[in-house]
């Protein structure tokens, strides 16, 4: 099966959600928050595409990422290319909003996916995103807490479901009688 990966870039604390696509559906099977080698947080971009590598292997399944649009400018530790280009580098397949939907959209968008049953969570694959969904606390703007470490897993599921399943807004005509 192809895969689809929800990525949230922190440094120190990279964050992801692998999917599966079943049907008309898409099955989040996996968090990637920690490294199956030494079971430390994944640190940056480098060792998230060798956690990928390391789990998924190449055996020539397709392996699309959905990594935040921060991705596409963010460089660091003097290296020559950006997140985004190191993950088409690594071999992925790169699918990317040119600008983050508001959080509150994509927080909106995740739910009416959930609701409306086009996607699904592994309770056993995905016990950290399933505390994260559970846990996370708001502050008084109505934005993420950042402060919890909840909101990380969160945003990972929430780009690649806002990506594949984006908000559309109602669109209203008004018909206008011009009389002079």
């Amino acid at each position: 099966e192809d895969l689809h990966i929800g990525l949230d870039f922190n440094i120190g604390n990279m964050n992801g959600v692998t999917f599966v696509k079943r049907g008309e559906t898409y099955h989040a099977v996996e968090t990637l928050i920690e490294s199956h080698r030494d079971g430390k947080k994944i640190y940056d971009t480098q060792e998230m595409i060798e956690e990928i590598r390391a789990r998924y292997g190449s055996t020539g399944r397709r392996i699309y990422v959905y990594p935040d649009s921060n991705s596409a400018g963010q460089r660091r530790d003097g290296h020559p290319q950006t997140f985004a280009q190191r993950l088409h580098a690594a071999g992925f397949i790169v699918r990317r909003r040119t600008k983050n939907p508001y959080v509150v959209d994509r927080v909106s968008t995740v739910n009416k996916a959930l609701e409306d049953s086009k996607v699904f969570i592994s309770q056993r694959g995905c016990k950290p995103l399933v505390e994260s969904m559970t846990k996370q606390a708001y502050n008084k703007k109505g934005e993420p807490d950042k402060e919890s470490g909840y909101d990380d897993p969160n945003d990972a599921f929430g780009y690649f479901v806002s990506f594949i399943f984006p908000l559309r807004r109602p669109v209203h005509t008004v018909n206008a009688v011009y009389a002079p």
